[in-house]
């Protein structure tokens, strides 16, 4: 093992004790190494060593350090100097020092556990508390090895002098818009609204809105969603095109909202790669049977229940069409109201205007040609209804959501009238565990078809098992993921204070059960939205695939391979498919396993490795995973200046 890789074999038994590796006889205050994929604030039990860390150009790279002491910390202050080399310096401003915490009140059958959120301001309650460094390294570094500090103590107590080692090696990322890794994170406006208690479309609520979608462009995500219709599943309490009644059966159309958004969103994260627009969801499906009190209901069972009502929800709308805001002239008083269903043909008449609108919208910042129309799910519009939209949208693709993919089973026309340009599954998925049986790559698939993990989903992880996430999905049959909260989280608290529900549990009538957005990649910070631990497990992981990528993209094309030669072809294959192996044994499959499985189908039910992953993730953190991270990199930029940047982008 490197001399720059911390150990992490005390990492996972060292909860509860902690250190004196550096130590101010005043305060108490401990400074430790710990391993970046510790699942918790635990301390190593060697010597202080420096935080070491590798990285490429372009990307972002995190260590870190645990600070502890015998009573809560307080006013803990951390300061990073620039980081300098022989050939140049990573400005103090590129490095971003950020401190662990618990959620409080959270839900405890989704919610995330232990330490997972990244606040910008250490918390006063703690007397542990993990210190997150995390450099930005510029496209412009040169390679080598950049040194610098982290000063860290508390007021009253002698300042601790942390060493910090990053080490940027010769490859360079692409910038994030030009990512091949499908990552989709889901935008929820009225989370924020929820957990900040703020007024939808006020200045603060837009400053909130700017700031997740930061966070979700900086993870490759390059999806928008534009609800024409509020109440979906997505828990929007209102549509982002506002009908303005004009006399007894006239509307006026206000688009601002949308535009907006639109704006925001592009501004924050990058041009979109899908836009979609949401004008169905399953509310306006129209349940038989009548509405009979909870009261009469033998079976008492909650998820019983729970389906009753979301059915109730449903029944009570029979007869109803699609619900959007309706304002008044001065754009205030929003109400909702119900317009005729989309098999009226009174409807088209009413809806022609909006879409006009939206088209003009998208026209104007050059992305009418990535719009689609959400959403379908397990549940599916009625012919008319969708024969109503094909016509007022123009045809444009439909985005699909469901447990099952209807282009895997072939079902690339619904109904025959409009086909599905975007979809994420849960079941109909491919996976290759030993590459020497099979070897498949997803990211070279043609249509946007990702990986749901649904419930608990990417919440309840482990750091190995969501840092190879997206690889084990490249590495099979799928672009990445797909349908993962951003700012999703659990808003809506109970009259004790706990995390109860998410937005979208306010409309029963469009709970989709299990595929609900049950897990989110970031946080309630004090000021807004942060990230967590697993967000930036995930983007580490993310940044591997991209090199991967560069290397299959040359060992699969016959004209590339040639240019490689044998040994550099073989180096990479030898290394890539020693990476695909140990993902598994991440997730707790042992070696006999591994080497008996090839390509499996719908790995969630058929390779279920529950109970397992624990395992899998210490084995991993004492793997030598560094190094493999290094020698991917080294490999990349290797195949980079062997073929050139242009003849590897020109394919």
């Amino acid at each position: 093992m490197r001399s720059y890789i911390a150990t992490g074999a005390a990492a996972m038994i060292l909860a509860t004790t902690s250190a004196t590796s550096a130590e101010d006889s005043s305060t108490s205050l401990r400074i430790s190494n710990s391993d970046l994929l510790s699942s918790a604030d635990v301390a190593e039990s060697a010597g202080l060593q420096p935080i070491s860390i590798v990285g490429v150009r372009n990307g972002w790279f995190s260590g870190k350090v645990v600070a502890s002491s015998l009573r809560v910390i307080e006013d803990l202050k951390a300061q990073i100097s620039d980081l300098k080399s022989e050939t140049g310096t990573i400005p103090a401003d590129q490095v971003q020092i950020r401190y662990g915490a618990p959620w409080s009140g959270t839900d405890s059958r989704y919610g995330p556990r232990g330490i997972d959120i990244l606040l910008e301001s250490p918390p006063t309650d703690r007397s542990t508390i993990s210190l997150w460094v995390t450099v930005k390294v510029p496209k412009e570094s040169k390679p080598g090895i950049y040194k610098g500090s982290l000063t860290v103590g508390v007021a009253g107590g002698e300042a601790i002098e942390i060493p910090v080692e990053m080490k940027v090696l010769e490859w360079t990322l692409p910038d994030t818009g030009s990512w091949r890794t499908w990552v989709e994170m889901i935008q929820s406006p009225d989370t924020l609204a929820a957990e900040y208690d703020l007024q939808l479309w006020s200045e603060e609520h837009w400053r909130m809105i700017a700031q997740a979608f930061k966070l979700i462009g900086e993870m490759g995500s390059r999806v928008i969603y534009v609800p024409l219709i509020c109440h979906t599943n997505h828990g929007n309490e209102q549509s982002m095109v506002r009908w303005v009644a004009q006399g007894t059966d006239g509307y006026e159309h206000d688009f601002s909202i949308m535009d907006r958004y639109l704006d925001v969103a592009i501004t924050q994260m990058g041009d979109p790669k899908i836009v979609v627009v949401n004008a169905w969801d399953v509310y306006l499906n129209e349940p038989e049977g009548d509405i009979v009190p909870d009261s009469e209901v033998t079976d008492r069972r909650s998820h019983v229940l729970s389906n009753k009502r979301m059915q109730d929800a449903r029944r009570a709308l029979r007869g109803k069409g699609p619900a959007v805001t309706l304002v008044d002239s001065q754009g205030e008083n929003a109400t909702v109201f119900n317009l005729p269903r989309y098999e009226d043909p009174a409807c088209r008449k009413l809806w022609q205007p909006v879409w006009s609108g939206v088209r003009q919208l998208m026209e104007q910042r050059g992305i009418a040609d990535k719009m689609m129309i959400g959403m379908f799910t397990d549940d599916w519009p009625k012919k008319q209804e969708m024969a109503a939209l094909n016509e007022l949208s123009g045809s444009i693709p439909w985005v699909s959501h469901a447990h099952w993919s209807a282009t895997q089973r072939g079902r690339t026309k619904l109904y025959d009238l409009a086909s599905v340009g975007y979809e994420s599954t849960v079941w109909d998925t491919t996976v290759t565990v030993n590459p020497a049986l099979n070897r498949t790559y997803g990211w070279q698939r043609p249509a946007f078809v990702a990986r749901h993990y649904r419930k608990a989903g990417v919440n309840r992880m482990t750091p190995s098992e969501i840092r190879g996430l997206a690889e084990v999905n490249i590495t099979g049959n799928q672009r990445g993921l797909a349908r993962i909260g951003g700012d999703f989280w659990y808003a809506i608290k109970d009259k004790r204070g706990r995390r109860a529900g998410n937005v979208s549990d306010r409309y029963p009538q469009s709970l989709w059960r299990n595929l609900d957005i049950r897990a989110s990649l970031l946080a309630p910070g004090p000021t807004g939205p942060v990230a967590t631990v697993r967000y930036e497990f995930l983007r580490e992981g993310v940044q591997e695939c991209e090199a991967r990528i560069v290397i299959e993209q040359a060992l699969t094309d016959e004209a590339l391979r040639r240019k490689l030669g044998t040994d550099l072809a073989s180096r990479c294959q030898t290394l890539l498919d020693e990476r695909q192996i140990c993902l598994w044994k991440a997730q707790g499959l042992s070696d006999k396993e591994i080497q008996s499985m090839g390509t499996v189908n719908n790995p969630g039910r058929s390779l279920d490795t529950r109970g397992r992953t624990a395992g899998g993730n210490e084995w991993f953190i004492n793997s030598d995973w560094q190094e493999r991270t290094e020698d991917l990199f080294v490999a990349a930029a290797e195949v980079t200046k062997r073929l050139g940047a242009t003849d590897l982008q020109d394919r």
